[in-house]
């Protein structure tokens, strides 16, 4: 049987890029090179699910954590990650639609906020982050990483001494000026390369600071271009509907595999992974274990393995508050504020776009805060994602998962 009739599931799941105390939305996909609808939903609509909040990392066995501005032992553990809570956050957030979300952007620009808080404060923010030295991370020649505290300069902020927030992150401007906004988006922009080019977010004479992070992400498959299909294939969206599809294909000498899904990894040329992950049949989106495929904790399977999988393209938007996180609603310190605020609002851009030459992905995160074991096969195994699926871009110089995404439905190329 032909590759490409051969059905499997694919499972996409990324993670955004900046931080404003806000979380938003999931669009709908397009095939990469078409335009992207917009479609989005909030997080603040009538609903009666349960509510999900992310629990990123437990102290749970580990030294007391580390609080800001504290040295971090190179030599110490760092705290696991649980990705299932990130992921189940973000299919409830977006409940129609593919979807992108950046755990790392996010986690990022909440260590940033927190060397702005007074110690018990900081504490509440460590133990929800876990000890990874987040401020630490590091930059590489496809994945850069950004960070800038925008501080309102007709305010009476005053930014710790001796923090990690010195050395340039910090940048004053003017919130009252109307241009202030504008000169902010044109930083993302740059940022990264013109792939994002502007956040929700607006500058006011109330807002106080907004601490942001910026992702970017660019590279090229390890092994060149992959072979992309002069025929369109057909893939089943999630609501039942089929769309005409190009596949571009990939094979290797092995695949991973659970109890509910199948999960392929493809190598970038500087050394970080893409991990596509199809459910199997009859099998939901959320009923897979993400957090399993990314820390390895799966069979693998040394067998043949050949992968369809559909070019694509996302952008989500998200706004929420601390309480959509699991923490408490607190206002900024009055060491580094002397007047009353509102609690921070948080929000986060993300985007990708995969083709068969690489990938390109990006993620800003805000949070402004403002005043008042081995199986033998025989056969080879065809992996073809032409149905929703789940993916994950891993960021192996930091141990960590940059994005998680899922692609419920595709538009059928004109």
């Amino acid at each position: 049987m032909r590759r490409t009739q051969l059905r499997n599931r694919y499972i996409a799941a990324l993670l955004s890029i900046s931080i404003i105390l806000g979380i938003t939305a999931c669009g709908r996909g397009t095939p990469a090179g078409q335009e992207d609808p917009g479609q989005q939903t909030t997080g603040s609509g009538d609903t009666q699910e349960p509510v999900i909040t992310v629990q990123p990392g437990s102290n749970e066995g580990s030294r007391e954590p580390d609080v800001p501005g504290e040295a971090f032992d190179p030599g110490q553990e760092m705290t696991p990650l649980d990705y299932n809570s990130y992921y189940q956050f973000m299919l409830q957030r977006a409940s129609e639609g593919n979807c992108i979300f950046s755990p790392e952007s996010m986690n990022i620009a909440f260590d940033m906020y927190g060397y702005l808080l007074e110690p018990e404060d900081q504490k509440t923010i460590k133990d929800y982050l876990g000890n990874r030295p987040y401020m630490d991370y590091s930059s590489t020649d496809v994945f850069k990483i950004t960070n800038r505290l925008w501080i309102n300069s007709n305010k009476e902020f005053h930014l710790p001494e001796n923090s990690k927030l010195d050395g340039g992150i910090a940048y004053y401007i003017d919130m009252s000026d109307p241009k202030s906004t504008d000169e902010k988006n044109r930083y993302v922009s740059e940022q990264t390369n013109g792939f994002i080019t502007s956040t929700p977010t607006e500058f006011t004479p109330l807002v106080v600071f907004d601490a942001m992070n910026i992702l970017y992400f660019k590279d090229t498959w390890k092994d060149g271009d992959k072979w992309l299909d002069g025929d369109t294939t057909s893939f089943t969206n999630e609501d039942g509907t089929v769309s005409a599809v190009y596949m571009m294909h990939d094979g290797a000498d092995s695949y991973l595999q659970s109890a509910n899904a199948h999960g392929y990894t493809m190598q970038y040329e500087n050394g970080f992974r893409f991990m596509v992950i199809l459910p199997d049949e009859g099998t939901a989106l959320s009923d897979v274990d993400v957090n399993a495929f990314i820390h390895g904790d799966v069979d693998t399977v040394i067998n043949e393995c050949y992968l369809a999988m559909p070019e694509f393209e996302t952008e989500s938007t998200y706004e929420l508050g601390l309480q959509d996180l699991g923490l408490p609603v607190t206002q900024l310190a009055k060491s580094v504020y002397d007047h009353d605020t509102d609690p921070p609002k948080i929000t986060q851009v993300a985007k990708i776009r995969v083709d068969h030459e690489g990938t390109e992905a990006a993620a800003v995160t805000e949070i402004m805060v403002e005043d008042n074991a081995m199986i033998a096969v025989e056969e080879p195994y065809y992996m073809t994602c032409d149905r929703p699926f789940i993916y994950v871009i891993q960021d192996t110089q930091n141990d960590d998962a940059a994005f998680i995404g899922v692609v419920r439905e595709l538009k059928t190329i004109n």
